[in-house]
């Protein structure tokens, strides 16, 4: 929990180009919500939070730095969209939550996968938390990404899916591609709905992050060509439903 402090204090969502995919994660994932009882699995300071709300009834939060969970309740109490919706946050480390049975239509795991060590585990978890034809939503990095593979032609990067320095800064354990994804799912109980690449990335965050603040529609063109080369893209959006035994 210390170490989460610790990166979550470095880490701050608004300053980075995250905020800005986020956007068009919520864009794509909101296309496959199944119902309003949801999980979120990871809020960081909470801005994914406040854009889940509105589809919700219901949120259950599990996040593991306390700092975290501090921050994002009073922006929710801020914009005061949590009003008619229940939002309960639970400082746990995502193993050892109590998921329950059958308590959600969806859970959302949004740049989760590459921060564990053994995804299959908590996966297994969260098949006995889903509702019947409940929905798992991940977003993770693509280690095929078009700006990983020009990092290994430069000779940034060994092969793309090796981890570079702001990987090890924010506690990333792998880099996946869209292959690994789906024999994890699969062999984790689920089957995949369907799967969507988000945005076009050439540069490293940083530089996409002054692009976007100098020229926004650029950043908006990347989106939408993205579209016609989801393989090439900086994140992968995948939906999954429980697989019938």
């Amino acid at each position: 929990m210390n170490k989460l402090d610790k990166i979550a204090g470095m880490y701050k969502v608004e300053n980075e180009f995250d905020i800005v995919l986020m956007k068009h994660n919520f864009e794509i994932a909101r296309k496959y919500f199944k119902g309003r009882d949801f999980l979120e699995l990871g809020c960081a300071t909470g801005e994914s939070t406040i854009k889940l709300i509105p589809f919700a009834r219901t949120v259950d939060v599990v996040e593991g730095s306390f700092n975290n969970i501090s921050i994002a309740k009073k922006k929710i109490r801020k914009v005061g969209l949590s009003k008619n919706k229940q939002v309960i946050f639970y400082h746990s480390d995502w193993l050892k939550f109590n998921y329950g049975r059958n308590r959600y239509s969806d859970v959302i795991w949004f740049r989760g996968l590459e921060h564990i060590k053994e995804p299959d585990l908590l996966l297994k978890k969260i098949v006995q938390s889903l509702k019947p034809n409940g929905r798992l939503h991940i977003v993770t990095q693509n280690a095929f990404s078009l700006h990983r593979k020009i990092g290994t032609a430069m000779g940034l990067l060994k092969e793309p899916h090796q981890l570079n320095e702001r990987d090890h800064k924010v506690g990333h354990f792998k880099v996946y591609d869209l292959n690994q994804i789906k024999h994890l799912i699969k062999k984790s109980r689920f089957k995949l709905i369907s799967w969507h690449g988000i945005m076009l990335k050439p540069l490293p965050n940083k530089d996409m992050l002054k692009i976007y603040q100098e020229n926004p529609k650029f950043v908006q063109g990347l989106y939408e060509v993205g579209k016609e080369l989801p393989s090439l893209c900086a994140e992968l959006y995948v939906c999954a439903t429980l697989a019938k035994d």
